[in-house]
């Protein structure tokens, strides 16, 4: 509290009134705003800037996404996939995250070497049937983290 700037340290009071300042009308169905403000410990507008850096980096990492996918890169595509989880969770994108969680659990059979072929070849199949639609789900998610931010 000592090195923070004052305009980001909110009292007790402070925090409950910016949380009830959330959007009375649901931007879209993709994101929980409760989950997102309660990873952002209450604090709208950090929040908020939580949510315009990952509308910022989307393009970049969904083109890693992308590329490590066409390569059939399994590797980093877990690594990349892993990390849409984590980031969609901590906005409140649940399903966005839940999605990523598939694909991260196939691309780790692929990667484990106690995977038998029959699980690997079904795991690969899983990845390249539902990767587009993740990246769907990708790109709603950052069009409706934008459209909240600028409502918050």
């Amino acid at each position: 509290m000592n090195y923070l700037p004052a305009e980001k340290v909110l009292s007790s009071t402070q925090e409950k009134i910016s949380a009830e300042e959330k959007p009375s009308e649901p931007v879209g169905n993709l994101i929980n705003v409760e989950k997102g403000l309660e990873y952002s410990a209450g604090m709208t507008d950090f929040y908020k800037e939580f949510l315009l850096k990952f509308v910022s980096l989307k393009a970049e990492k969904q083109q890693k996404l992308q590329a490590t996918f066409e390569a059939s890169d399994w590797k980093n595509y877990t690594i990349c996939v892993h990390a849409l989880k984590s980031t969609s969770l901590s906005i409140g994108g649940e399903k966005t995250s839940e999605a990523a969680k598939e694909l991260e659990k196939a691309g780790k059979i692929l990667m484990a070497a106690t995977s038998s072929e029959l699980e690997k070849q079904e795991s690969a199949e899983f990845i390249k049937k539902n990767h587009a639609a993740a990246m769907k789900l990708y790109d709603a998610l950052a069009a409706e983290a934008e459209k909240l931010a600028t409502t918050l």
